[in-house]
This record gives C-alpha cells, structure tokens and sequence, in this order.
C-alpha cells in the first residue's frame, strides 16, 4: 500500500499478516520539530478504519492532539520566546530572564513538566535564598513561574499550576515612611548647589527613576509649562555570547562575557499605557529647567566634538545619558548634604504621591499624574502622614461636641 501524503492517516494490514492497523498524524513536535503519530490496530480494516474515524474527530475538535514530553526548561524557553514575539517590553524580558535563572541553577529544570510538583517549586525558593538573595527576590521568582505555568495550564501540558500549592517564602515589603515637607525642602536646596540638580525636582512630581533619566528636551515645552512623558530609560541585563550546549564556554559572568550581547541601556516605552502622560510644571520647577538648559549648552560649548548630542534633559558632562548606578550614587551623596533619611530613590515617589494626597488632590489627579493604571496602587503609594492624622482627629472632634450638647440637653 502507498505510503499516506503528511498530514493523513494512513492504514494497511500489519507484517505479520496478523489483522490490520494505522496511523493518525498529530503534526510536528514543538520542540523536537519530528513528526508526531497515534497507532491503532484491529483484526480488521474495517475496524480499524472506524477507531481512525473516532481519533480524527477528536483531533478536530482539539481533544486528540500532542503532549511533548516537555522539560520546565524547555517549556520556560518556549514561554519566553512566545513573550519576546508578543512583544513584552524588552526590560520585562530581561527581568523574566534574571528571574528564572534560578530554575536552572536549583537543578529543577530538567524535571518533566507533567512530573513537576509544589516540592519542586519550593525547592527552587530555597535555591534564591541559597543564594544569597532576599525573599523579595523569591517572590519575584514566584511572579514569573506563576506567570509561565498558568499558560501550561492553558495549554493542557499540565492539569494543574504547582505554584499555587507551593509554600513561598514570607515576605512583606518594609513600610515606607515619605520625606516630611522640611525634609523635601533640605533636598531641594542642597540639589540647587550640584550639578543636575533639576533631576530631584522632576523625581518630586512623581517620574520614575527611567523617566527622569530619559528625558529630552522635545518632551519639554518650558512656555507652556508643561512636560510629557514618552520614554524612559532603562537597563537590560547582558546575554552570553559563547554559549555551547547552553553551557557558557568563558567562565565569566555575562556582563564580562567577551561576546555579551541584548545588554546595556534602553530607552524604551513606559511602564504603562498610563505612564504616556503630560504633567504641568509648577513655576520654580519652570525656572529650575530653564537655569538648567542654560548651564548644559555651557557644557556643550566646553566639550566640542566630544559632546554626544542626545537631547538627553539630564546627562553627563560629554552629553551622554546618566547610568542608574551614577544616578544613585549622586542621590546617597545629595541626601548626605541634606541631612536627612536615606530613603530609595524610588521612595521619592510615595513622597510626591503623599504631597499630593496632603494638597487635597482627588484620585483621578493622584493617578495621572503619577502614571498609574489602578487605586490599589495609590493605596500602596500614598500614606498618612501625621499633618493629615491630626486634621483628621481635629473633624472628629465635632462628633464629640455634638454628643456633649445632646448630653446637656
């Protein structure tokens, strides 16, 4: 009997001379890339043609269709590169990636996902603390296998998520206590004496750390008072270049690698759609930037043909953009001149969401203005500092004047 074209269920009697059986054709493996088939077999053709008929109608409707024999590595791989081809900003892509190497360090990896269970999935927790990395970081682990396993849930690779039922470290993200209107105040006027120092102004309207560093002039229109934030600025982790069997060859960090590649600065969309937003600048703010442009095409004209003409709104002295770790180092420099607490850089923004809550500003402001997507993020952003306890304590008292005249009555 000829062979059947790709694609098509093939039948005829077996070797043996011993009754009859076929194949019915599932495609190609995804990872294998070989082609995948279900065996039938009967005493006779017609029987075996009818167990075809049956198979071919699961197939269409979906039930019939391959199962690979997926490792949790090849499976987070195939993941991935379907989040790279969605087209997943490539700084979420690069913090997946850092993320779920600890998967291939703990040793889980190879374990089949049809086989992977909770046990496997805590073992991986403890191999990022092993490490030497916070529970922070494991949640973060946590986020992204979730994320990866749902799909395979989806799928049908696998029947259930084990990171549901796995026991993840404990973390709970310290409480962040914002700058006091004194502490903003000393800031300021110790930023006015460095270079740059309209880059903490912008951090106090509430722009990320990305933002602020990656900001042009075009984004900027000083008569209109106004600022638009389109970009921001961010950094990928570098990609090893000499990897053989998935073995790195240089015995090297990545970041060291002789042929690194995918790392480095990126300037790339928003955090959000919500993070495309246009901020009106208040008019100290204004003449800050305007002092601030001036001093830079100083520098422009003092560095020649060195100068690297980006348009970058805050930059190094030969025009270029500020690295993250220059701008955190001039940040532990800035809060130990101004004499105050050494909060994050990214606490400057639960001070600026506070400011806003303490000027009385509704919800709808809170969220444009610091570019999110939800209230649930203002809960976590805003807090209640002790002007507003006592404004709050100063209404209730009405309660208890009212009480004490209904008593004398």
């Amino acid at each position: 009997m000829t062979k059947a074209a790709n694609g098509r269920s093939s039948i005829h009697r077996r070797t043996n001379g011993l009754g009859w059986e076929g194949w019915v054709s599932l495609g190609v493996h995804p990872v294998t890339a070989r082609r995948q088939r279900k065996h039938v077999r009967g005493r006779t053709k017609s029987e075996v043609m009818a167990k075809i008929e049956v198979l071919e109608r699961q197939r269409s409707n979906g039930v019939l269709r391959i199962t690979p024999a997926l490792s949790l590595q090849q499976w987070l791989d195939i993941w991935l590169a379907g989040r790279i081809a969605a087209g997943l900003r490539p700084s979420s892509i690069s913090s997946y990636r850092t993320d779920l190497k600890h998967v291939s360090r703990s040793g889980v990896g190879d374990v089949r996902l049809l086989d992977l269970g909770p046990e496997h999935v805590e073992r991986i927790y403890s191999a990022v603390l092993g490490a030497g990395c916070s529970a922070g970081s494991a949640v973060h682990v946590k986020r992204a296998l979730n994320a990866a396993l749902n799909q395979a849930v989806r799928r049908g690779h696998i029947g259930r998520n084990p990171v549901a039922l796995a026991s993840a470290p404990r973390h709970e993200p310290p409480e962040v206590d914002p700058y006091t209107a004194e502490e903003i105040s000393r800031i300021l006027a110790a930023a006015r004496t460095r270079r740059n120092g309209a880059r903490w102004s912008l951090a106090l309207l509430g722009l990320r750390q990305g933002e602020v560093l990656g900001l042009r002039w075009p984004d900027i229109d000083l008569n209109a008072g106004e600022l638009t934030v389109r970009r921001s600025l961010g950094w990928l982790c570098w990609q090893h270049g000499c990897v053989d069997r998935g073995v790195p060859e240089c015995g090297r960090r990545a970041a060291n690698c002789p042929r690194r590649h995918s790392g480095g600065a990126h300037l790339g969309q928003p955090k959000s759609a919500a993070g495309r937003r246009t901020i009106a600048l208040p008019a100290p703010v204004i003449a800050e930037l305007r002092q601030h442009r001036a001093c830079q095409d100083a520098e422009r004209l003092a560095a020649g043909s060195l100068w690297h003409d980006a348009l970058y709104v805050i930059t190094t002295p030969l025009g270029r953009p500020v690295h993250r770790n220059s701008d955190r180092h001039d940040w532990t420099e800035l809060v130990a001149i101004a004499g105050v607490r050494p909060l994050r850089i990214h606490d400057l923004r639960h001070s600026a969401a506070t400011a806003l809550l303490v000027l009385g500003e509704d919800s709808r402001v809170l969220l444009a203005v610091m570019g999110w997507t939800s209230m649930s993020l203002a809960q976590r952003y805003t807090h209640l500092v002790p002007d507003m306890r006592r404004q709050v304590a100063t209404r209730q008292a009405s309660l208890w004047s009212i009480n004490v005249a209904q008593t004398k009555s």
